[in-house]
């Protein structure tokens, strides 16, 4: 999977509290040396009226290996990026785990921390599941590698997403 002058990545959509309303709200931005203009690894803004969140997409994100930019590593070591192989887990000085595994229990906390501060309500995320909604798959766990697929920066992946 790997490339020598790449980084494997999903984005962790829930590295920070969720917002207001119980929806993923982590989007790491892009390297700003590297394309300053580009906005959120793996995400983007979408607005509808007045509301505006974060979507983030389902594959697997192909970065620049900057040797001369601790960026992205930065990203993965902190949990704003999860590695999904192990030569980037191990460019990035960080054990590789199964990203699948990083991101529901991430989830799973995420979710319960905005519950604690709020038990009267449900978040927008765990209403979504509820409902089975196909919203849902841009914040859950990576798909397999068959079924998500990989494209670079700069490449528009399958789902529209940037």
């Amino acid at each position: 999977m790997g490339h020598p002058d790449t980084l494997h990545v999903y984005p962790n959509p829930y590295a920070a509290p969720l917002d207001a309303r119980g929806r993923p709200s982590a989007a790491y931005p892009w390297d700003p040396h590297h394309n300053p203009n580009r906005g959120w690894v793996g995400a983007r803004l979408q607005a509808e009226g007045d509301d505006v969140a974060f979507v983030f997409d389902e594959g697997v994100v192909v970065l620049p290996y900057l040797v001369h930019s601790n960026h992205y590593r930065r990203g993965v070591q902190h949990g704003a990026l999860v590695a999904a192989d192990e030569e980037t887990a191990r460019r990035c000085g960080v054990p590789f785990r199964d990203p699948s595994e990083i991101l529901a229990a991430a989830r799973a906390d995420a979710i319960a921390r905005w519950t604690a501060e709020r038990p009267d309500e449900t978040p927008a995320i765990a209403r979504m599941d509820q409902a089975d909604s196909g919203e849902t798959a841009a914040v859950q766990a990576p798909p397999s590698e068959a079924a998500g697929g990989e494209h670079a920066v700069g490449d528009a992946p399958a789902n529209g997403a940037s």
